[in-house]
């Protein structure tokens, strides 16, 4: 039987791409505190979360939006996975999600489609829906590239599955999962090992990258009982290395029932690894 090895993975190469990318989501850690349930077919792919204590939002009332983002995120790979018949390497290249609606707290249901694949990108339509709350609340597009790992240099080697990694299971919630600290002018995002979701080199899930620039800008406005996420762009310049990120928000725009700011996303020596852009509008 040949294998193809990704990452320190065997895959065999007439394995189920479906089986194949259920076992994947249980290697990335803090997919586990989802209890996803994977489906896929032909470049089609759709996680559905359950709501519980572990997803609520700080208010209580829904789910985590940066938990929903980072699912889409992650059920955008599956996707890519699931059409190219093996778990190559990959990596986001941009993330834009549009909210028709605040996040609901009830099971979701988060679906990729390959629109097109152009050499190693691909561009990825996404949707999340709510059955119990009026249908789609998010939807957006995702573009990734094949085999992506070239400009992630790292001396450190990770493996998501070893035992000093097992720290995410004392985590509460997804928020706790994603340690930010909380500044005037910036928030940190603390590494820790369940944060990887590519184990060769160890880079950071993109995913909870995007939820901790949604989550500096929340922090950054100061009222988010009052605010809700209209839209989310993010590029993603570098690869996230397995070491601290450090986000700078900017508010571009305050209107009446507006706020709209950037978020840059920072490692050492100032390298800079994401931009995004966020719109919150008054509840």
């Amino acid at each position: 039987m040949t294998t193809e090895n990704e990452g320190n993975r065997q895959v065999a190469a007439n394995e189920d791409p479906a089986i194949a990318a259920s076992n994947r989501l249980r290697d990335i850690a803090f997919m586990s505190l989802f209890e996803p349930v994977c489906e896929y077919r032909d470049g089609v792919a759709v996680i559905t979360i359950k709501p519980s204590s572990q997803l609520r939002s700080e208010n209580s009332k829904r789910l985590d939006v940066g938990a929903v983002v980072a699912v889409l995120d992650q059920v955008a790979g599956v996707a890519v996975w699931s059409e190219a018949g093996a778990l190559y390497p990959m990596a986001t290249l941009s993330f834009s999600a549009t909210f028709t609606r605040p996040v609901p707290y009830g099971p979701v249901q988060a679906k990729a489609k390959i629109k097109m694949r152009r050499g190693a990108l691909v561009y990825i339509e996404l949707s999340a829906t709510s059955n119990e709350e009026g249908g789609e609340f998010i939807f957006g597009h995702a573009t990734f590239l094949l085999g992506a790992f070239a400009n992630v240099t790292s001396d450190r080697e990770m493996d998501p599955l070893a035992p000093e990694t097992g720290g995410w299971r004392s985590c509460r919630s997804f928020a706790e999962s994603v340690k930010m600290q909380h500044a005037e002018t910036e928030s940190i995002l603390r590494f820790e090992p369940w944060l990887i979701g590519a184990p060769d080199p160890p880079s950071l899930h993109g995913g909870v990258l995007i939820s901790a620039s949604i989550r500096a800008g929340e922090a950054h406005i100061g009222t988010t009982d009052r605010y809700n996420l209209a839209s989310v762009s993010m590029e993603f310049l570098k690869g996230g290395q397995a070491e601290d990120v450090r986000f700078t928000p900017d508010m571009l725009q305050t209107g009446r029932r507006t706020r709209t700011l950037s978020v840059s996303g920072e490692q050492s020596n100032g390298r800079l690894i994401s931009t995004a852009f966020l719109r919150f509008t008054l509840e």
